[in-house]
């Protein structure tokens, strides 16, 4: 399993969206130590252009492999065997469906490109009895709801073609729900607040080297918009802890699993946290000491 090519794209694109801002906080921080007499001056102004540089050209593309690496390190799988269907989150079985207490439910949709049409096929198999749920697709379908980050599958070819072998008979009506995880959820209004959030991190320390008052008025409200984008993640991060799956009463496998995806998660939560409080800093930055 892995992320799907629309999936990557749109966090390449989302990625560069949150390094613009990034960028320009690092080069205005940079100007602290722009002073006469100064030796590190010249070394801090080199280390910020080398890391502007490389989040503008490296990161957006390389955080998504990190995030995936660092969620699931020793992989997501989905196998099948005479038994049934199984999903793995690295050692652990997430989740088993055997085939004679197997519900298939699926969702096509076409999506069009320059040479026609192109159709896809999500696939859900549920077990009667035990309430496991494994869902499978090659990208996210349209008008599901919004998941983060869930992993897609290019096997879902395959797995249609052992669904059938078993014949087990598959209806429509699939339910996207049943993908989400407890506490992965991100609503709508978190994005919505967060984007022109990224774009008031790169507009607000510009204007508070000419306009202190109007600048740093900016960054306090797109610091509240970046702060209310980290919310998502700080709620998964609650979830995780309020599971119980972290202690020494649950399966190993699972306990690794779930620590593995605690820390990815509060690592996120710090870098989320990290952006109002560096657009502040920026923001006051220009406007002591670049003001006009």
């Amino acid at each position: 399993m892995s992320f799907g090519g629309e999936q990557f794209s749109g966090l390449v694109a989302g990625g560069l969206l949150g390094m613009l801002p990034t960028t320009t906080w690092f080069a205005l921080l940079t100007t602290v130590f722009d002073r006469p007499g100064l030796v590190i001056g010249p070394v801090v102004g080199f280390v910020g252009v080398g890391l502007a540089l490389f989040t503008l050209l490296v990161a957006p593309w390389l955080v998504p492999c990190l995030v995936l690496r660092a969620r699931q390190p020793r992989g997501a799988r989905i196998e099948w065997t005479d038994l049934g269907v199984t999903e793995f989150d690295g050692d652990w079985r997430r989740a088993f469906v055997p085939w004679d207490r197997a519900r298939a439910t699926q969702h096509t949709w076409e999506v069009q490109t320059r040479l026609g049409s192109r159709t896809y096929e999500a696939l859900q198999l549920a077990a009667e009895g035990t309430g496991d749920v494994i869902t499978a697709w090659p990208s996210q379908p349209p008008g599901s709801p919004v998941i983060r980050r869930r992993l897609c599958s290019d096997r879902t070819p395959e797995l249609r073609a052992a669904i059938d072998a078993h014949r087990i008979p598959v209806t429509d009506g699939l339910d996207a729900a049943l993908a989400k995880e407890e506490g992965r959820s991100r609503p709508g209004w978190a994005l919505w607040l967060g984007r022109p959030g990224y774009v008031l991190g790169v507009v607000a320390p510009l204007v508070a080297g000419p306009a202190p008052e109007v600048g740093m008025g900016l960054a306090a409200i797109g610091a509240a918009m970046l702060a209310c984008r980290a919310l998502p993640v700080l709620a998964e991060v609650r979830a995780l802890l309020g599971r119980g799956t972290l202690g020494r009463g649950t399966l190993g496998e699972q306990r690794t699993a779930e620590r593995l995806r605690l820390r990815a998660a509060v690592v996120e939560a710090a870098v989320r946290l990290a952006c109002p409080a560096l657009l502040l800093a920026a923001g006051m930055v220009s406007a002591v000491m670049l003001a006009f």
